[in-house]
């Protein structure tokens, strides 16, 4: 076979390891648990696998599953007080506010999670601060930079978050106070980086 395998369409069709009980060992350690609610990513970064036209469309899981999984996960008494939402653009599309609710939900229910990492869209700032109102703070926001050389930015078929929209995520997370967590990513060495 050549190329990349076939991407399975309807990833709801994929059984959930949590619902199965297959991570229910892991349970008893102090590990953080990870929930995919898309897979996907429309962008075409080069640095990136995701980027790939093979992965380009975005597939999403069910918000019922989503609810099913995140109430297993909560009762489960982790032994952390973080989640990992593993969407490569949480927050860019209106159905993450649905996740941000679902959390949220959990969160007045079990007190549990405390801190939501993710890793936040570029696209819609606004939606962005949205998921992170709906999550009263608990949302680590940030926004990935990569680089602000025009060319390696070019080089790599990306396009940065505008200052504006940055602005505004620092903005809020300063506005919550000492405990607020926030964050960027700049890789070093891309194509046509110099010294």
């Amino acid at each position: 076979m050549s190329g990349p395998a076939k991407r399975i369409r309807d990833i709801n069709t994929v059984p959930s390891p949590y619902l199965a009980g297959i991570l229910d060992p892991f349970f008893e350690f102090a590990l953080v648990p990870m929930v995919e609610t898309t897979r996907g990513c429309p962008f075409s970064c080069t640095f990136c696998a995701d980027g790939m036209a093979a992965k380009n469309r975005v597939a999403r899981v069910e918000p019922a599953r989503v609810r099913d999984e995140l109430h297993y996960i909560a009762s489960r008494r982790v032994r952390t007080d973080e989640l990992i939402v593993t969407d490569l653009n949480f927050g860019m599309y209106k159905e993450d506010l649905v996740t941000a609710r679902i959390v949220a939900e959990i969160q007045e229910k079990f007190g549990w999670p405390r801190l939501v990492k993710a890793s936040p869209g570029k696209n819609k700032p606004e939606r962005v601060l949205q998921a992170a109102s709906l999550l009263k703070g608990s949302l680590e926001l940030g926004a990935s930079i990569q680089s602000y050389d025009a060319g390696v930015l070019k080089a790599i078929k990306r396009s940065n978050i505008s200052t504006e929209a940055f602005k505004q995520f620092v903005t809020y997370s300063n506005g919550l106070g000492a405990d607020a967590q926030s964050f960027t990513e700049i890789i070093l060495g891309l194509p046509a980086d110099t010294k």
